[in-house]
């Protein structure tokens, strides 16, 4: 019996050993100063890791990061004016004016719409009724002709009835070679069936582009009368012109047939002829037929 007792005391220090021991040697790999092959212990997530050692060289680059920030730079030097949209135009986010922009898409169709010098008219004719014969009296275009007379309208403008200066309208084309034609008629047959109208227009425009080919024709709305004018004389009232200036819009091809709206500068907040502007509510005041002229001139068709 006490033998038995004294062979397990024998052992007794060399198990406390053992348990002491390998308490140690778990500790250990568990801080990471022993190692384990494969990795079986990972660096706890809220360790600080050890700052890195200053090298006296730089740190060759790693090329994922150099990859990726060459990207970064090549995205920064992308030329992004072809994404513009005319959002960006409006708020102004680039060098370019609104403007220009107007000017560049419009010469994306072969023109653009700008201002120009009086030179630009020497080879212009315009054809027109007492309001386009006031312009040619109190703002003359540069040196552009005129054909126009007090009552006329499209529907006997190219009537041999109608002379200028002893010349048929016909006539006149086949005397003189012009590059630009602007047109304003319209008031004196506002009470005109619209359609029938229109046609009796795009047959007189067909044969004017015949008789002078190489000529842009420029259709000028027809300029509106003050409010109370066209309550007195309803074939020329504001909804009348309306449509029919919506239906001469439709007339133009942006090849050789162009629209420019002359009702822009000399119109009121209701959209009526100004008061100020006109002494008989339908005509313009001497004075004040330079605000036509200049209209055109910052208006030309260039192409």
């Amino acid at each position: 019996m006490f033998k038995n007792s004294f062979n397990k005391l024998k052992i007794m220090p060399l198990f406390l050993t053992l348990l002491i021991g390998g308490g140690v040697f778990f500790a250990l790999l568990k801080t990471d100063v022993i190692a384990m092959p494969g990795g079986m212990y990972d660096v706890a997530e809220d360790e600080p890791e050890d700052e890195p050692v200053e090298q006296s060289e730089e740190p060759e680059e790693d090329p994922k990061n150099s990859n990726e920030t060459a990207d970064i730079i090549a995205e920064e030097e992308v030329d992004f004016s072809e994404k513009r949209s005319i959002e960006d135009y409006n708020r102004g986010l680039y060098v370019m004016s609104l403007e220009e922009v107007v000017r560049e898409k419009d010469a994306k169709k072969g023109f653009i719409i700008g201002e120009v010098d009086e030179d630009y008219f020497d080879d212009a004719l315009f054809i027109g009724d007492s309001r386009t014969d006031g312009l040619r009296l109190f703002s003359p275009v540069g040196n552009a002709k005129y054909f126009c007379k007090t009552g006329l309208n499209i529907i006997k403008l190219m009537s041999n009835d109608t002379v200028v200066d002893g010349k048929t309208l016909r006539q006149y084309l086949k005397t003189y070679t012009f590059g630009k034609i602007y047109i304003e008629l319209g008031v004196n047959e506002g009470d005109y069936n619209t359609p029938k109208w229109l046609k009796i227009y795009e047959d007189a425009i067909t044969e004017i582009h015949e008789l002078q080919p190489d000529a842009i024709i420029v259709i000028q709305s027809i300029m509106y009368v003050t409010e109370p004018y066209g309550i007195e004389w309803k074939y020329c009232k504001k909804d009348n012109l309306d449509e029919k200036n919506e239906g001469l819009k439709e007339l133009c091809n942006d090849e050789y047939i162009f629209y420019i709206d002359i009702n822009e500068p000399v119109i009121d907040e209701s959209g009526h002829l100004n008061p100020e502007y006109t002494g008989d509510g339908m005509h313009l005041k001497a004075k004040y037929y330079y605000l036509w002229r200049d209209y055109i001139y910052q208006h030309a068709i260039i192409k």
